[in-house]
């Protein structure tokens, strides 16, 4: 900041950019200052020096904020001067503008987090009016879908927000530990924001600060909650707050016109941004991933972005087509509001059909059809023995099968060749839940993923449907033809035959299937619906109970932590030495994982026992009588002391339950630990070229997975006895 400040004015910025390279943060904290530095020179002919002093400490405190240190003398801080309404319980993450915390406030026995601004960062005008105004923005909007804001004060120089406390991950966090999401969960988060922005849209604010670590996914309901507005501007009014050529954001999540110049921000801003969120959610992969953020904040020239379709083939080009227009260059070619992107999001058909072009859509199923239409008349012909009548049988018999013909000639092209035709039209119709030749069904079809008793029972049953009516239509036919005899016995004893093989073979599915737990109609469903993708197949207690595409390997079952050491060794079985390490590695962290989450439940077990909430109200109603009450002078001594008892009770109970509350989070961290080894490990598996990619999410993985349960193992999963002093 000293190299800059003493460097001509109009030299300033190139020589940030050289200095800061790739480090955004620093580029943002020192972007911020030179914005104060421009308004000091504009009211005194020479710099303030205090100015310069700020600066110092800043530099100071930007080293310091890296120690831990550092991290617990603003808890420390914070503790002090909100005490008596706040108990401060952890950290739950810092920035280069201060840290926030999570706590229980008092009166109200609930969980908060508290975002707080760093004195030194209080000290400049423009950081304490852009935390006032984050706080007076979020109090404006009320919506599900944004973090909704509790309180806002300064005591003893400490700037704070009061918010709601999630208890679950980031957008970013989960992308991390995933790679990418599904288009049915990724439609569903963006359906969600688009909601949320229209809802802040509609009062005049402009977020310009999307991107996925800004988003919340709430554990429970799973609902996004859109945080951080704290470079949000009033539309209309003034941003005194940014100079002109400021640039305030995350670059690959800023519209082209953000990049230019935080002024230039408008609605189209946060579509940009939000179709960005899209693209990474839907793709692993940030818009212009190969450019470094440093070159676009440079606004040097940069390529286009890649087609979503061309990294995706699997989306629905409807689907992809709404996120490319978000990301279109010129503002008035995006969407023209998140109202109008949420109404074309509920038009959106993500099927497999639409992957397709309409031509090729129309040919689906019209193969089987033609097979069926083709034997049925060739049956009739067997019946029938007059020659004219048999010729005009054979013609209806062609009739279907030539225009199926004709219709893959004209839907040809050097895009779609006839082979792929042919294949299409033979896909099973979206209803079928029966046996089908396998290298005939649709790509994204489940039938290879079913468990084999699943498999068997739907071909028992197709050869069921199939031969009893074909039997009972043509009795006599059959009979002299399969089974000569002057009688029938031999009819009823083979329809005999395949309808007990049925029954028994039902009655043995259906027991086997109460291992799938699920409900009953989902049980019918897994056994004999359609095998076409579909919103069920992809829920993840049905997509437990699948194999994977790799024979021999089954998923794990989520809420079982044991079973993805059983998935990832079955892995391993079938793989052989490729990425032997990456599943050695992810092995190794996988099998210490389950011991130390049983360690923990045993500890919010115990928990949930010794500070059940019942108690802490009956004991809050307790004290609230014995304060209300007024004792006599021979009681007064008995009264003040039951008082402090009460007190005493109700402050355990308090400790109790926000040590629960940490090793809650540290059991979902685990598991999310858990989830991203085998997501990374799937990654390699379903995209050979992308194992360089797999290699580094293990090693992150692993490294962060270690350094959790080295902490969780010195603690000795037991209550830290100061809490309980």
């Amino acid at each position: 900041m000293t190299q800059v400040l003493d460097a001509p004015s109009g030299e300033r910025l190139q020589l940030l950019d050289n200095l800061c390279g790739d480090d955004l943060s620093l580029r943002t904290e020192v972007r911020s200052l030179l914005a104060e530095v421009r308004r000091e020179d504009t009211k005194n002919d020479n710099t303030d020096d205090s100015l310069r002093a700020v600066v110092i400490a800043e530099a100071r405190v930007l080293s310091a904020t890296r120690a831990t240190t550092d991290v617990e003398t603003l808890r420390t801080l914070l503790q002090q001067n909100l005490g008596q309404a706040y108990d401060i319980v952890s950290t739950l993450g810092v920035g280069g503008m201060g840290a926030v915390f999570l706590a229980r406030e008092r009166a109200l026995d609930r969980f908060v987090a508290i975002k707080t601004l760093r004195a030194e960062q209080a000290m400049t005008v423009a950081s304490r009016e852009r935390f006032k105004r984050e706080a007076r923005i979020a109090a404006g909007l009320s919506h599900p879908g944004i973090m909704p804001l509790y309180a806002f004060g300064e005591t003893g120089g400490m700037w704070y927000l009061v918010m709601g406390y999630v208890q679950g991950q980031s957008l970013a966090q989960r992308l991390q530990a995933e790679g990418r999401l599904s288009p049915e969960e990724s439609w569903r988060i963006l359906r969600a924001l688009t909601d949320a922005l229209d809802h802040a849209h509609r009062r005049q604010i402009i977020h310009r600060d999307i991107k996925p670590a800004n988003i919340l996914i709430d554990s429970e309901s799973k609902r996004p909650l859109l945080s951080d507005f704290g470079i949000s501007r009033v539309m209309g009014e003034s941003d005194s707050l940014t100079q002109t050529g400021d640039v305030l954001g995350t670059p690959h999540f800023m519209s082209p016109e953000q990049l230019t110049s935080a002024h230039e921000c408008t609605v189209q801003s946060d579509v940009y941004a939000l179709g960005a969120v899209a693209y990474a959610m839907l793709s692993g992969r940030v818009p212009r991933a190969e450019v470094p953020g440093a070159e676009l904040l440079a606004r040097r020239t940069v390529p286009a972005i890649v087609p979503l379709d061309r990294l995706c083939p699997d989306i629905a080009p409807d689907f992809a087509a709404l996120v490319m227009r978000c990301l279109a260059t010129r503002p008035d070619d995006r969407w023209p509001g998140m109202g109008a992107m949420r109404d074309a999001l509920d038009r959106i058909d993500q099927t497999i059909e639409t992957t397709l072009p309409i031509a090729v859509r129309e040919l689906s199923g019209f193969g089987a059809f033609a097979v069926v239409w083709f034997f049925f008349w060739m049956g009739t012909l067997l019946r029938v023995d007059a020659t004219a009548k048999q010729a005009i049988v054979v013609l209806l018999a062609l009739l279907v099968p030539l225009g199926l013909m004709l219709h893959i000639r004209r839907a040809s092209s050097p895009a779609q060749r006839s082979s792929q035709l042919w294949q299409v039209a033979f896909w099973p119709p979206l209803w079928w839940g029966m046996w089908w030749p396998t290298r005939l069904r649709r790509p994204d079809d489940v039938w290879k993923r079913l468990p084999f008793p699943a498999r068997i029972i739907r071909v028992v049953m197709s050869v069921f449907t199939v031969s009893l009516p074909i039997l009972m239509l043509d009795q006599e036919w059959f009979a002299r033809l399969v089974v000569p005899s002057d009688t029938l016995d031999n009819w009823y004893t083979v329809a005999g035959l395949i309808m007990v093989a049925t029954v028994l073979a039902l009655t043995a599915t259906f027991f086997w299937s109460t291992r799938l737990r699920l409900a009953r109609i989902d049980n019918l469903h897994f056994l004999f619906g359609p095998t076409a993708q579909s919103t069920f197949w992809r829920r993840p207690d049905v997509v437990r109970q699948l194999q994977l595409a790799t024979p021999g390997v089954r998923p794990p079952d989520v809420q079982v932590p044991n079973d993805f050491v059983r998935a990832m060794l079955e892995l391993q079985r079938v793989r052989h030495n490729e990425n032997s390490h990456l599943l050695e590695a992810a092995i190794a962290l996988a099998r210490r994982i389950p011991p130390a989450l049983t360690g923990i439940n045993r500890e919010i077990t115990d928990f949930e026992r010794d500070a059940p909430p019942a108690e802490v109200v009956r004991l809050n109603a307790r004290l609230s009588a014995l304060r209300n009450a007024t004792p006599s002078t021979v009681q007064l001594v008995q009264h003040s002391a039951l008082v402090t008892i009460v007190e005493s009770e109700i402050a355990l109970l308090h400790a109790i339950q926000q040590r629960k509350t940490l090793a809650v989070n540290d059991a979902v961290a685990l598991s999310d630990v858990l989830k991203a080894l085998w997501n990374a490990l799937l990654r390699a598996e379903d995209y050979p070229g992308e194992h360089a990619a797999a290699e580094s999410q293990v090693a992150t993985v692993v490294r962060t997975g270690t350094e959790l349960l080295t902490r969780l193992e010195r603690s000795g999963f037991v209550v830290n006895s100061s809490i309980l002093q």
